[in-house]
């Protein structure tokens, strides 16, 4: 794909994360490719908690340390290698937020069991500021570099792997 010189990606030479997502792309026959406009870039935790589909933890040969591989099954398998012990941790976290998601989606306003519902809307609240901590400390790695300068490549439209 090609990120257009609008998108406030264009800044970047090499992304700091392989993971875009966006709202809208034309196809362009000149240029033979996909250009999009309205993109974000995404930290491998945000995929990992709200992405749906499939994630498994797997053991792969040839990581370093205690390494695993989060694989997300889809049309374009994605893997992202973890620490084991994070990756465990991050699908259960993934877990709870879906089953948290699904209970309020389906008796919002009509709770069989009126303590139960309040119980789990006040975990929701208290598991939102968790949730904006960790994905906002994760995005800051894509908006900032290592030495924590505030990264300002100039524009240019290039060819990205997708």
């Amino acid at each position: 794909a090609v990120i257009s010189s609008e998108s406030v990606n264009s800044k970047f030479k090499e992304f700091p994360t392989p993971f875009l997502t966006y709202y809208k792309s034309l196809s362009s026959a000149e240029r033979r490719a996909v250009i999009v406009h309205e993109s974000s870039l995404l930290s491998p935790v945000s995929l990992v908690l709200f992405m749906p589909g499939v994630l498994t933890l797997k053991n792969m040969v040839g990581l370093e340390n205690e390494n695993s591989v989060i694989s997300v099954e889809g049309a374009r398998p994605v893997y992202i290698e973890v620490n084991k012990k994070e990756g465990e941790q991050l699908l259960h976290l993934r877990q709870v937020v879906w089953n948290v998601l699904e209970y309020l989606v389906e008796y919002e306003g009509r709770p069989r069991d009126v303590e139960q519902y309040k119980a789990i809307c006040q975990f929701r609240d208290d598991l939102l500021p968790v949730l904006a901590d960790l994905t906002g400390e994760q995005g800051a790695n894509i908006d900032f570099t290592e030495s924590g300068e505030l990264r300002t490549e100039p524009p240019s439209d290039r060819m990205q792997s997708g």
